[in-house]
């Protein structure tokens, strides 16, 4: 109802302002409304615009050269106030009030008006919100339980995308939207018809936690809360020039700013407006990293553009935002965290639509991997209530660490208080409430959103409901299911209340013990400055009078001081006795009130103490009026009152009982004593410790068992033809037996076997040097170093097996062999425990972008620790042979890695040209390395070779690769006892097994008639390839060549079994079995050579049987003899060394704490790496 020409400009505008408010009245149109004169007001009209030519956004012209006070909203409706019929204005003073244009600093959200109307209608052409774009990314999930397919879009690929029908096999979908453009959410928008009040609240990121009910769809607003890394950016104006000076200067610059630092006391701060967010852990999405700014994207995916807690619903002051955030506990640790809206809808065609403003990929992908398993509840379920349900609980799950870390960082700050409290910590207590109060504001309106979900519950039963799902009129269904889950959900929810709850509690204790303790503690100041003063007072009197200028002082002309001491003893005695004559009349009451009640209780023990040793009908037994009284007495000794009670007996009979009493106590604590010496003196019986230097070599031989010795004993004989009594020289140095069984089960594996030996304590199967609470223990290679000894491991498997891992690392299970690589180069708690390392594994070495790298990072171990930790490195025999033939001294430290994984079998390695060392050959130039380390020390050097392979044979049933390997390992044990007998230094050779593997038998009845007592050593020595070497061969010719049957038949007999199993009788069965099923390859291959050596096994995974001990004998070798645990052997080791395992320990509980467990199940070694070989060569599909 204004003028033409307002109605014609309103109409044609397509700007938020114009769409959203009614339009300006033109100051130029022929019917302008009466004005009233308000020249006479004291306060001058505020206009928004400076000209008659401001622009929108959209470049409209507009005249806003009107007074915002008077300016109507629509045509002027005059109500008569008065009798002139025309509206009175109150004068004003001025500068009383000011328009809402005049707070610069109010932060509007863009093209808002007081009293618009409100909604954002999507069906406009551009609804007035063109200038909100950026490039988002968009996946849109289609699925159903039989199929699924992932859309990855952009901008206009989602508007032509909506555009299209859905495929009438899509049961739900679900559109992630990373990123708010207005576009997008206009296009979803008609896509859907969203409501305009939803749409409204997607562009304004400052709602509160709702969810509203529209007619078609649901919409859900909360908030996303992560944890986030501070990368410090130091880089300022004047580091500009530091790439154009010499680095000296730079040196310089830098050594100087650091001892300014010091001198002022100030710490490095990470004020999150210099630095940059780094997305937490679990965040690998490709262009999403905010290390570097991806190439092609807009603002939104600016690391700056993150909000922190204290920037979301910030208040307009700005200089307090950026102070909470400098002194933040969080910035402290490099640490802050992120808040940002997520707006979610639930249709009723069964679609989920999500905004997120940049933590999409985070909640995203865990979705998507349930999504993408056909047997998931969510993928079968095929419900977009459930699609929503998981959204919120990784919402919810994602601002668990954020709970965590302050709980953390509180529970630091407790130490703090409780030790050494200081009013500095009230700041920083009140910055984390503060801070726990925006957190507890964000999560607590979620439980009401999920309730308010659960009590949308439908009433239809399962069979409706899945009609219904996709019935666009049956409107919004929260399904049974989805309501079971979000009680999980909203358990989450109130965890994470409670605990924030709690710290918050916490902190306002923590604020209340500062004041308290420090107000304690200057009142026992003031007390104990009164008490100087009170003493020295007299003293200081008295110095000044003798300190006048006397004409003439008799008693100082001798310049003797006596007569000043004289006289000031006696004063300050005086003095002190006058002031403090409360409190040591107070001391002195106590004194004697305690030393009666002392007393009277030591009265009551004795009358206990007789009335336990009377009859019970005696008649001099107390009555009960006596032994009432001494309670009374002890009351009035309380009170200040003496006691006047006394014992009935005789000072001789209290004498005798005390003396009986204090006999008896002697004797019996003599008793203990003797009996703890006895049995100490007992189980170190003849432990006589050597003196000054000491050697020791712990070698361990994985997976063999007594009927492995018996087996490469008879196969040794036959081979070479020797007599029966010929024997290994590990026969020749038995020594004992070990029990082997772990914390968790009755047959170990060898990260708990080795845990035993190098921490001496019992643990769980796949423990690398853990307990059984997830807590660090101390290795006695660990101790050797810190004590001065120079270390070493030598195997003959990866060096990040379970083995050498227990020596040198501490991770919760075995299969972390990327975190054991880097311990074991020196990137632990302890920095480098060794010295030398030589053996396979190259492998967990590797970054996973370098060929024959198989981590799981980009880190570059080998470099890694030539460069950070001064290793030198060694990969290829040619270089081991440098060492080997002594043309070259061995440099410590020292790395050898010789294989990407394994070391090849002995059976194997010696058919390649010499590729590789053997474990004697490795073992002799350790021992000759580390001897030559220590030649100029007074400590010797501990030394672990493990025959690692004869494990791996075991778990492959393959017994002519097992006596190869047990023959190597009895080399290397005998080339260990020729180094001790030349060597000039003490030392001694201790050797065991941490279990046994296959479940041996040295014999096997291979049909049903009775057995024949026989086995046949000439089949395994038929054999020049191992049954693993042969696999890999066949692996390798199906993925290249393939072929029938028949052909492969022909190979597998021709080129496999007859040259490398040495087996002529091959039965079509078993030929055919080997073409069919190449996979199997390995197993099968080791039954052939089983089954007719007459070899019996009775698992491919460990026993529990009873392992033997070797020992060169030598000072407390006998604590080993007979049948003792595995753990006993680890107590040998560093009562030997004389090292203390218990303090790194302790060290390293200090450091580490306790780690959380893995999920996954710990996979045997052996069995991962073979079918890692047979996926590799077999070709993309893993089979032929």
């Amino acid at each position: 109802m204004g003028s033409p020409n307002s109605s014609s400009h309103s109409s044609s505008s397509s700007s938020m302002a114009t769409e959203a408010f009614p339009p300006f009245p033109n100051p130029n149109a022929t019917h302008r409304p009466s004005i009233p004169d308000v020249t006479s007001t004291s306060s001058a009209p505020t206009t928004v615009g400076a000209s008659e030519n401001s622009r929108t956004e959209n470049g409209e012209h507009i005249d806003l050269n009107i007074d915002v006070a008077l300016a109507p909203r629509s045509a002027p409706h005059i109500t008569p106030l008065s009798p002139s019929g025309v509206l009175r204005h109150r004068n004003t003073r001025t500068n009383t009030f000011r328009t809402l244009e005049e707070f610069e600093e109010f932060e509007r959200r863009p093209g808002w008006r007081p009293g618009a109307e409100p909604g954002i209608d999507p069906k406009r052409p551009d609804g007035g919100h063109d200038y909100i774009h950026t490039e988002c990314q968009i996946t849109v999930v289609d699925f159903s339980r039989e199929d699924l397919q992932i859309h990855e879009l952009n901008n206009a690929e989602l508007i032509e995308f909506v555009r299209r029908p859905q495929p009438s096999w899509v049961q739900c979908r679900w559109i992630n939207v990373n990123g708010l453009s207005w576009d997008v959410i206009q296009a979803l928008g008609r896509y859907k018809d969203l409501h305009r009040l939803a749409i409204e609240d997607i562009m304004n990121t400052r709602n509160r936690t709702k969810v509203d009910w529209y007619p078609g769809h649901a919409f859900l607003i909360l908030s996303c809360l992560k944890l986030v890394r501070l990368i410090d950016d130091d880089s300022d104006s004047s580091d500009e020039g530091d790439f154009e000076e010499g680095s000296n200067e730079s040196a310089v610059r830098s050594t100087r700013n650091k001892f300014k630092r010091w001198i002022s006391g100030k710490k490095i701060q990470h004020p999150t407006t210099a630095s940059v967010l780094e997305k937490g852990p679990g965040s690998s999405t490709p262009g999403h990293g905010f290390m570097h700014q991806p190439t092609g994207l807009s603002d939104l995916f600016n690391p700056n553009t993150l909000r922190t807690l204290q920037q979301y619903h910030a208040a307009p002051n700005a200089a307090r935002t950026e102070y909470m955030e400098k002194h933040s506990a969080l910035a402290a640790k490099g640490l802050a965290v992120s808040a940002e809206q997520v707006a979610m809808f639930i249709t009723s065609d069964n679609t989920v639509i999500a905004f997120f403003e940049q933590s999409a990929d985070t909640v995203e992908e865990p979705i998507l991997a349930r999504l993408q398993s056909p047997t998931t509840i969510l993928r079968k379920s095929c419900d977009a209530s459930m699609v929503a349900q998981a959204v919120i609980d990784a919402i919810i799950d994602i601002a668990i660490p954020v709970t965590a870390v302050y709980a953390d960082i509180v529970g630091d700050l407790e130490l703090d208080v409780l030790t050494h409290p200081n009013v500095k910590h009230t700041k920083s207590l009140y910055i984390i409430i503060s801070e726990i109060n925006k957190v507890f504001s964000f999560v607590n309106p979620i439980q009401a959103l999920i309730s308010s979900l659960r009590d949308h519950k439908t009433k239809l039963s399962p069979e409706a409901v899945s009609r219904e799902l996709q019935n666009p009129l049956g409107g919004v269904i929260i399904t049974p299911m989805t309501y079971t889950y979000l009680g999980d959900v909203y358990d989450h929810c109130v965890l994470i209340t409670e605990n924030l709850t709690q710290i918050k509690e916490s902190a306002n204790h923590m604020i209340d013990l500062i004041f308290n303790t420090i107000a304690t503690y200057q009142n026992e100041s003031m007390k104990q400055l009164t008490i100087v003063t009170i003493i020295f007072l007299p003293l200081t009197f008295i110095t000044g009078y003798f300190g006048q200028n006397f004409g003439k002082f008799p008693e100082a002309d001798d310049n003797n001081s006596t007569y000043f001491w004289k006289i000031a003893i006696p004063v300050v005695v005086g003095t002190v006795i006058v002031l403090m004559r409360d409190i040591i009349y107070d001391s002195c009451v106590t004194f004697f009130q305690r030393r009666h009640i002392v007393g009277i209780r030591k009265r009551k023990k004795s009358t206990r103490l007789a009335n336990i040793t009377t009859p019970l009908l005696a008649d001099h037994r107390r009555d009960s009026a006596d032994s009432e009284g001494l309670p009374g007495s002890e009351e009035d000794a309380l009170r200040g009152q003496s006691g006047s009670t006394q014992s009935s007996r005789s000072w001789p009979s209290r004498l005798r009982e005390v003396l009986l009493f204090a006999w008896a106590l002697l004797a019996t604590a003599a008793v203990l004593v003797l009996a703890v010496w006895v049995s100490h003196k007992q189980q170190t019986n003849n432990f006589d410790k050597p003196a000054g230097k000491r050697n020791l070599v712990f070698m361990v031989s994985d997976g063999m068992g007594p009927a492995s010795l018996s087996l490469t004993r008879s196969f040794r004989q036959h081979t070479e033809g020797l007599e029966y009594g010929d024997t290994l020289t590990l026969d020749k140095h038995f020594w004992g037996t070990s029990r082997t069984r772990s914390s968790s089960s009755l047959v170990t594996d060898s990260a708990a076997g080795a845990t035993a030996f190098s921490c001496a304590r019992k643990s769980y199967n796949g423990a690398i040097s853990m307990l059984p609470g997830y807590t660090p223990c101390g290795t006695v290679l660990e101790a050797a170093k810190k004590a001065g000894y120079v270390t070493g491991l030598v195997v003959t498997t990866d060096i990040t097996d379970a083995t050498p891992a227990c020596f040198a690392s501490h991770v919760n299970y075995r299969i972390q062999q990327d975190e054991i690589a880097l311990q074991e180069i020196g990137q632990g708690p302890l920095d480098r425990v060794v010295d030398l390392m030589l053996g396979g594994g190259r492998c967990h070495f590797l970054p996973n972008t370098t060929d024959g790298g198989c981590r799981q990072d980009n880190i570059d171990v080998i470099e890694l620790a030539q460069k950070e930790y001064g290793w030198n490195y060694i990969g290829d025999r040619a270089a081991f042979d440098e060492l080997w033939e002594g043309k070259k001294e061995v440099t410590l430290p020292m790395l050898g890695l010789f294989a990407p994984t394994d070391i090849p079998y002995e059976l194997d390695r010696r058919n390649m040209n010499d590729q590789y060392p053997s474990l004697s050959e490795m073992a002799r130039t350790a021992l000759r390395a580390l001897e030559k380390a220590t030649e100029k020390s007074d400590k010797g050097f501990f030394l672990m070779i493990e025959g690692s392979r004869i494990d791996h044979a075991g778990h492959g049933n393959d017994p002519s690769a097992q006596v190869r390997e047990v023959l190597e390992y009895d080399k290397a044990f005998q080339g260990v006892l020729d180094f001790l007998d030349n060597s000039k230094t003490e030392g001694v050779l201790v050797a065991t097994s941490d279990h046994e593997t296959g479940g041996l038998a040295v014999a096997r009845q291979i049909n049903t008639a009775y057995p024949q007592y026989l086995w046949y050593p000439q089949v395994l020595a038929n054999a020049t390839a191992s049954s693993e070497h042969l696999a890999r061969r066949l692996w390798e010719h199906v993925a290249e060549l393939g072929g029938s049957t028949e052909e492969l038949k022909n190979y597998i007999n021709e080129e496999l079994v007859i040259p490398g199993l040495g087996i002529s009788d091959a039965t079509e069965d078993e030929l055919v079995a080997l073409a069919l099923y190449p996979e199997l390859a390995q197993p099968a291959f080791a039954e052939m050579i089983s089954v007719r050596a007459q070899i019996g096994w009775s698992t491919h995974g460990h026993s529990a049987v009873d392992v033997n001990i070797y020992s060169s004998g030598g000072p407390g070798t006998d604590a080993l003899r007979g049948n003792v645990e595995n753990t006993d052997v680890g107590e040998f080791l560093r009562e030997y060394l004389n090292v203390d395992v218990d303090a790194v320990t302790k060290e390293l509980n200090e450091k580490m704490g306790s780690k959380s467990a893995l999920d996954e199940a710990e996979p045997d070694h052996w069995a991962s790496h073979e079918a890692m070989e047979y996926r590799r060569l077999s070709g993309p599909t893993g089979s032929a």
